[in-house]
């Protein structure tokens, strides 16, 4: 039975709670006002705004607008087969509404979790490069 749950929270639950997740952070974003550039107060403020235009803003938008395009597409697929047997009905429903409301959602997620992970070295060396040389951790021995 806990594997059963598993399967079901999977499949049916995390998507929409992903989904959800997108849409209040969209929301938030608007009250907080964090999209524009004149409030970001870093040493690195254009970095800083395509981080939360790109990873923040555009990966919850298309986790918002996701839904509706897989429905498009599903609607226009069965304007498309009216002869078709009920088995290619079935297959087209199945890679037109189930496959990418489990599978899209998620694959965001992920992608965007790596990328920011990828982005963590690039971050230190900034960090790192803004020091005043006495303060780089650099050794140089003599020969």
């Amino acid at each position: 039975m806990h594997f059963l749950n598993r399967i079901v929270y999977l499949l049916f639950v995390l998507p929409y709670e992903i989904w959800c997740k997108s849409v209040a952070n969209l929301a938030g974003r608007k009250n907080d006002k964090l999209q524009k550039a004149d409030t970001i107060d870093t040493k690195w403020p254009f970095l800083t705004f395509l981080k939360r235009v790109f990873f923040d803003f555009w990966v919850d938008g298309i986790i918002l607008i996701l839904p509706l395009y897989i429905l498009g597409i599903y609607i226009y697929d069965m304007c498309e087969l009216p002869s078709y047997t009920f088995k290619v009905i079935c297959l087209v429903t199945v890679f037109d509404l189930i496959l990418p409301y489990i599978i899209l959602p998620q694959l965001m997620r992920v992608v965007r979790d790596v990328v920011e992970l990828c982005l963590i070295p690039f971050r230190k060396f900034l960090n790192w490069g803004s020091k005043p040389a006495q303060y780089v951790d650099v050794e140089v021995k003599q020969k």
